[in-house]
């Protein structure tokens, strides 16, 4: 991973080639290269050591932050934003920010490998704000019944809370929705108000049941 996303270890790497003999065979640049990344192995096991212990995973949920900071998307301070903190959508085709995206996945894979102390929800949340997924629409499966005319008031649309959401490397944001009446108390139709960010998966949504009978309906929303 480091020799991938490092450019201070990439350097190293490189610096290293050099010191292989111009006319060294196949074989004998195979075993120096292995000797040369045995002493890189050794100096990373070093640095690693600060976040062993038996702190029930906290070394391990320090190591995964300090390598999304350095490496994911938060580390490209040049690169364009919008309100929420996410790229702009018009600089996620830059080289970089590639990159950095790639490294997102990257690190969630590592971690994933791990079988003590795997940090699932952090796991989660680099996937999501690796998707960035936003809801572009609502479809509406059943508009219910029993509801009053808007003037006695509206049905609340609310949606589940993104893995990003409240998380410190990931700003992550809510969507919002609203109901549109007829005078009649029926559900003409649902609009979406904020897409939101950081979702994976097409969530469901829910609406606010009517008064007394009637149906408590539950709408599946899309999302790219």
């Amino acid at each position: 991973f480091l020799l991938v996303f490092d450019k201070e270890c990439q350097q190293w790497w490189y610096t290293q080639a050099q010191a292989i003999p111009p006319n060294s065979s196949k074989e004998e640049v195979d075993r120096i290269r292995l000797e040369q990344f045995g002493k890189f192995s050794a100096s990373v096991e070093v640095g690693l050591m600060d976040y062993e212990g038996g702190d029930g995973g906290d070394g391990v949920k320090s190591l995964l932050n300090a390598l999304v900071k350095r490496y994911g998307p938060s580390s490209l301070t040049s690169v364009r934003r919008d309100e929420n903190g996410y790229i702009d959508d018009n600089a996620n085709q830059l080289p970089e920010v590639r990159k950095a995206k790639e490294a997102l996945r990257q690190i969630a894979l590592l971690f994933s490998l791990l079988k003590d102390y795997q940090p699932v929800e952090s796991i989660t949340q680099i996937l999501a704000a690796d998707d960035d997924a936003k809801i572009d629409a609502i479809c509406m499966l059943d508009p219910g019944t029993g509801y009053l005319p808007p003037s006695f008031g509206i049905p609340t649309v609310s949606f589940p809370e993104p893995p990003t959401l409240g998380a410190k490397l990931f700003p992550g944001s809510l969507a919002k929705g609203e109901a549109r009446m007829v005078e009649t108390g029926r559900i003409l139709k649902l609009e979406l108000v904020d897409g939101g960010s950081g979702y994976v998966e097409t969530p469901d949504v829910q609406i606010s049941a009517p008064p007394g009978d009637g149906t408590n309906k539950k709408i599946q929303a899309t999302a790219k």
